[in-house]
């Protein structure tokens, strides 16, 4: 019977390095500032949609009773 015997050997190495990267991307990069206004700009975004909702809910109340 033939074994399946696979090199595993490359798979620490490739976690670190995709550690690595990912701390120099949000060290250099400020990647982690973006997402911080990624999420203001979709807070402010959100109570945009929800006012907007309350005037539509508004207006079709005033239209239905007038």
């Amino acid at each position: 019977m033939a074994e399946n015997k696979r090199d595993w050997s490359w798979v620490p190495f490739l976690t670190m390095t995709g550690i690595i990267v990912t701390i120099m991307v949000f060290l250099i990069g400020g990647l982690s500032e973006r997402m911080l206004s990624v999420e203001e700009e979709l807070r402010a975004l959100g109570k945009k949609v929800e006012r907007l909702d309350v005037k539509l809910e508004e207006r079709t109340r005033g239209s239905a009773g007038g």
